[in-house]
């Protein structure tokens, strides 16, 4: 079962969420929200969580710039990831800003980093302002 509100209001590929693309049931229920845990606040500018499809510990970002919390509080596991405004955010394998690294413009929500081709172990972050990647 997944829960979308709030920043996930569509899903262009339910692959991307751990199911087949074969759904049998869903229900909408009018003025509920998913569960606190696996939401990013409207005062976050990034939402990373250790495991996929927003699950397990989450860290929110509300300030610009650069942290090295993944590694501190996450042991270095960045799974999924909302990026919900109009930010350019970036992920890096290791402490530091160092190794390889992804960007990624908001809004946007990544149930799982490996499905676009990014290591599921980020140590470090960088929130850069509104933009594009390049």
């Amino acid at each position: 079962m997944r829960c979308f509100d709030g920043r996930i209001r569509n899903s262009p590929d339910l692959a991307d969420w751990g199911f087949s693309n074969i759904i049998s049931s869903s229900r909408i229920q009018k003025g509920s929200r998913c569960p606190r845990s696996t939401r990013c606040p409207d005062t976050g500018l990034l939402c990373v969580w250790q495991d996929p499809y927003l699950q397990g510990d989450r860290l929110v970002f509300r300030d610009r710039g650069f942290s090295d919390r993944l590694s501190e509080e996450l042991d270095d596991d960045a799974t999924s990831v909302i990026v919900p405004g109009k930010e350019r955010a970036f992920l890096y394998l290791d402490a530091d800003g160092g190794g390889g690294d992804i960007c990624l413009s908001g809004p946007r929500v990544v149930p799982h980093l490996d499905d676009i081709g990014f290591d599921n172990q980020a140590s470090s972050s960088r929130i850069t302002g509104p933009g594009l990647c390049n």
